[in-house]
């Protein structure tokens, strides 16, 4: 099974691909962050070619920062609602992966999911309770226990 992840920030967005069978990450890609129709253009020609040369993925995680529309009733559930990058604002990035790929990825907002890392590298299967609080250019907080 093929995994890939997003994690998009206000200066970078990195993308990652996690093979289930190797239990490691195959490839991973820097994109820096700037006009939304760029920035997206180009993660959708990397995974594009990730399903290309690695195979077809099964799924995609997506932290990304926000605020985002969370209602699961909304038909603009995970669109960017008043982001301070104001030109993100109104961008519906699940629902423009699920148009490309056919599957909606699971969210987790960027506070939380810059707190992954740590847990996947955990020793001995001892996975940390994590408070992550950020305050960049607004504040978030995200806890994973």
């Amino acid at each position: 099974m093929l995994i890939g992840g997003i994690e998009g920030g206000g200066t970078k967005f990195i993308c990652a691909v996690y093979d289930d069978k190797l239990k490691e990450i195959v490839c991973k890609k820097r994109v820096e962050t700037t006009n939304p129709e760029d920035t997206i253009k180009e993660i959708l020609r990397w995974f594009e070619w990730v399903n290309a040369e690695k195979g077809k993925m099964d799924s995609i995680g997506l932290g990304i920062f926000g605020p985002l529309d969370i209602d699961s009733n909304s038909s603009s559930l995970g669109m960017i609602k008043t982001s301070p990058k104001m030109e993100w604002n109104g961008v519906n990035l699940p629902k423009i992966l699920f148009d490309k790929f056919g599957f909606f990825p699971v969210i987790i907002f960027t506070a939380s999911a810059t707190s992954i890392p740590p847990i996947i590298e955990s020793i001995d299967g001892c996975t940390p309770s994590i408070l992550h609080v950020g305050i960049v250019s607004s504040s978030s907080a995200g806890n994973i226990q």
